[in-house]
């Protein structure tokens, strides 16, 4: 595998997340489900005092009502009683007064008037009471109901401080594995960068996520990836209409994956991974297969064979509508953390999308070799996965896409030792480790 000029990358750490894994206590319980003493005990309190204002003021208010309303009864009975009143007497003396009747009838229909208008005003009072009334039930109601959430809070509350304490201790052994990595005998530090994405949440975390590193074999899992998306979109086949065979048809041309790769162990020979190196002269694979030995066994010489027969400015285009810049020529080898999180993250759509090679795609990252570092971090949940490593350029790295049931997740980690061979699995597996136990602990199982 050849190499360019290699690129330590930025020193300075990066740390864009919801979580900052710096993880002071109570910032990281207030990020873990958003839920907090402080949030629990303040924010409740200050809850049932705008309740309890309310409360007061509405009651208030319905007292203010009533009041009127018995009032403007009071007043209603008193006038009711004057037109009887009045009337008896307009009876009594329209013989002897006759010309006073118009005046007796005037004041009556005053007083019926005024009559009215107190009790459509007390209409109005009493409307006001059952609405009132109504807004006041409504606000017991949600006291009622802030009362079982800080019931069930309470009890909640245990669960949320066993998590804290688990992520506490992940997070520090997080922050200690990134600011002490290791060392060769002369005393030179490795590079190490990482790159995390909730896929549900949107979530991240990264430390140097924008250090370019020579991607090794990792680059196989998304080029691989776009060559099958590319075969499906161009690819011309007849399908038998018993069997259900597929049979590419001469238009497909290079697209062809049943064309026959012949292996010729002079000419095509590479060193490192793989199986193919193992062959006799003359060994025969289809395209297909050549894509199924590129990505289960990292197979160099398959991989050599595809990249002949495909090129890569459709790659480049791929990697371009991911907004992954690095993706270019004479640098198809070198990535960083983040674009190589936004592969697989487009990996995890791609083998959920029902798309004709997702599921073969899907099962040659499964059973991925060297499932040693992030595989066996997070077993027994599973993971597509694809390494990189190589010696020249003295890199390791481990990418994938965790199929946690409740969130799943990118995790990249990408090493880097310059100028002697660098393959410490323990290393790396212990940052995946420690970063699947922090987000267990933001996506509580049950």
């Amino acid at each position: 595998m050849k190499s360019g000029d290699g690129n330590n990358g930025k020193t300075a750490i990066t740390i864009l997340s919801v979580l900052l894994f710096a993880c002071a206590a109570a910032l990281c319980f207030s990020l873990v489900l958003n839920f907090s003493n402080k949030k629990a005990g303040e924010e409740t309190d200050k809850e049932f005092d705008a309740i309890n204002e309310k409360n007061i003021l509405l009651s208030a208010q319905i007292a203010e009502a009533e009041e009127k309303s018995k009032a403007l009864r009071t007043s209603i009975a008193e006038k009711a009683d004057e037109i009887e009143e009045l009337k008896a007497q307009a009876g009594e003396n329209a013989s002897k007064y006759s010309g006073t009747i118009k005046e007796y009838e005037n004041k009556i229909t005053s007083l019926e008037n005024e009559k009215y208008r107190l009790e459509s005003e007390l209409t109005v009072s009493d409307q006001k009471i059952l609405t009132v009334r109504g807004e006041l039930n409504s606000i017991n109601s949600q006291v009622n109901k802030l009362k079982e959430k800080v019931s069930d809070d309470s009890v909640k509350l245990k669960l949320y401080e066993d998590i804290l304490s688990i992520q506490n201790g992940a997070a520090n052994k997080l922050v200690s594995l990134l600011s002490n990595p290791p060392k060769n005998d002369n005393g030179d530090i490795a590079q190490v960068s990482l790159y995390y994405e909730n896929l549900v949440t949107g979530e991240t975390m990264e430390y140097n996520a924008d250090s370019e590193m020579f991607s090794a074999s990792l680059i196989k899992a998304p080029y691989i990836l776009n060559m099958l998306q590319t075969t499906e979109r161009y690819a011309v086949c007849s399908v038998d209409a018993e069997s259900g065979v597929k049979t590419f048809l001469p238009e497909s041309g290079i697209y062809d994956l049943s064309d026959i790769y012949v292996y010729n162990k002079v000419s095509d020979y590479l060193g490192g991974s793989g199986v193919i190196r193992n062959a006799e002269d003359g060994a025969r694979y289809t395209y297909y297969e050549l894509a199924e030995l590129s990505i289960a066994e990292s197979d160099n010489i398959a991989f050599a064979a595809l990249r002949n027969r495909f090129g890569y400015d459709e790659f480049y285009n791929y990697s371009a509508s991911l907004n992954v810049t690095l993706a270019k020529k004479g640098a198809f080898w070198y990535s960083t953390a983040r674009n190589m999180g936004r592969y697989f993250k487009d990996i995890y759509r791609y083998v959920n999308s029902g798309a004709e090679y997702a599921d073969f795609y899907s099962g040659c990252l499964l059973r991925a070799s060297l499932r040693t570092i992030i595989c066996q971090a997070v077993a027994p949940t599973p993971a597509l996965h694809k390494y990189g490593r190589d010696s020249a350029n003295p890199v390791f790295h481990d990418a994938a896409v965790v199929l946690d049931e409740k969130a799943p997740y990118v995790l990249v980690i990408m090493t880097e030792l310059g100028g002697i061979t660098f393959n410490d699995q323990d290393y790396v597996r212990q940052i995946a480790s420690a970063v699947n136990e922090i987000h267990i602990s933001l996506n509580p199982r049950g």
